[in-house]
């Protein structure tokens, strides 16, 4: 967990200097203002890296090590995060932590082209924060 809060603070850090306001959209959120406006700007920074490549196993890798690093509790708690572009399924394989990050990428223009190169003329991506600690898995 060290190696984790070391790195979440150097991207606290850097995800400060940068304004990603409408790219990020959070829906269905029950956690504090000050976490939601930070996922949200780490989620923008990262969003820039990978868009291109669309590795976004990677994508919500990066995220869940932050959130481990800077949310940590010492109770447990893990964060479970899941992004996708397109539809979304939950599957009975993500229910195993109580607490879900969520992220929908949407391209609007970007579908319809095979090629994945920056293309100056088309519309901003979204990206919608979904169920943010809000998706508890169903009990039986």
């Amino acid at each position: 967990i060290r190696l984790h809060e070391r790195a979440a603070e150097k991207t606290y850090g850097i995800c400060r200097k940068r304004d990603f306001s409408g790219i990020v959209r959070v829906m269905n959120s029950k956690v504090p203002p000050y976490m939601q406006k930070d996922v949200s700007y780490l989620i923008g920074m990262l969003f820039q890296r990978y868009q291109y490549t669309r590795d976004w196993t990677n994508f919500a890798t990066c995220i869940q090590s932050y959130l481990i690093g800077r949310y940590s509790e010492p109770f447990g708690g893990a964060w479970n995060v899941v992004a996708q572009e397109g539809a979304f399924f939950l599957s009975r394989l993500w229910t195993k932590h109580s607490r879900f990050l969520r992220v929908e990428i949407d391209f609007p223009a970007l579908a319809e082209q095979a090629s994945s190169e920056p293309c100056p003329g088309c519309p901003t991506p979204v990206l919608t924060v979904v169920c943010f600690e809000a998706c508890a898995p169903d009990r039986p």
